[in-house]
């Protein structure tokens, strides 16, 4: 005999609404029985930002990796520059070679001594006093050429008390002048002389005695309107 379908009670639905419904409550609270979702994973989130800022600064280590390339780049281009720089100074030298310490101490060897430099000036005055022994005098020239040295002397020479013009004599082109002076006195007439006489006569030529134990100076000068020797 077939069984015939119960009919469903109001107990039987009742069971039927509340059943489904108490399941997935305690399913829902299985995992933490406070009937909430369970939070996301703290770690995993950690090591997201861990990988995040480790990202970053691996992007960083990079980007100054790459300066730091570039700068030791430009400091080898530098380098190089410098390298050649030298390279050129040393191929001039050999091609073009400086005075040497030898050079130098044969320069110094060879150089005027004091002795010879005076046997040079006696060699001009020499040549100086001869030509103007040959000269005749020119009393138009003469008298225009004193004038124009004792105006010189004037301007460029020391007081009368240290210095003394005791002889001029001009003649044709050339004037010889005699000076006594103290010797303890600068000097200043014979250098600035020829300048004071100015270009009319620019050359000029002398030779100075010390007599009275030192104290006192007897120059000669001769002052020539063309140069004088090698002048």
């Amino acid at each position: 005999m077939a069984l015939l379908p119960r009919k469903k009670t109001a107990v039987t639905r009742l069971l039927l609404i509340l059943v489904p419904v108490a399941a997935a409550l305690v399913l829902a609270n299985a995992g933490t029985g406070t009937g909430r979702l369970p939070p996301k994973p703290i770690g995993r989130a950690c090591d997201g930002g861990h990988q995040l800022l480790r990202s970053a600064k691996d992007a960083t280590g990079d980007g100054d990796t790459v300066l730091l390339q570039g700068e030791l780049t430009a400091l080898k281009a530098s380098v190089e520059a410098l390298r050649r720089t030298v390279i050129a100074l040393q191929a001039d030298a050999v091609d073009h070679p400086r005075p040497g310490d030898g050079q130098e101490m044969q320069e110094m060897a060879s150089a005027p001594t004091p002795a010879h430099g005076h046997e040079i000036t006696n060699a001009l005055m020499e040549v100086a006093e001869m030509r103007f022994r040959q000269q005749t005098v020119d009393k138009a020239w003469s008298s225009a050429a004193k004038d124009l040295v004792m105006a010189a002397l004037a301007r460029s020479g020391g007081s009368p008390a240290s210095q003394a013009v005791t002889g001029i004599d001009c003649r044709a082109g050339m004037c010889r002048v005699e000076i006594v002076a103290d010797a303890n006195h600068e000097a200043t007439t014979e250098p600035k002389l020829p300048v004071s006489v100015g270009p009319a006569m620019p050359y000029l030529v002398s030779a100075t005695e010390y007599t009275d134990g030192g104290n006192t100076k007897s120059s000669v000068l001769f002052i020539s309107e063309d140069p004088i020797g090698d002048q």
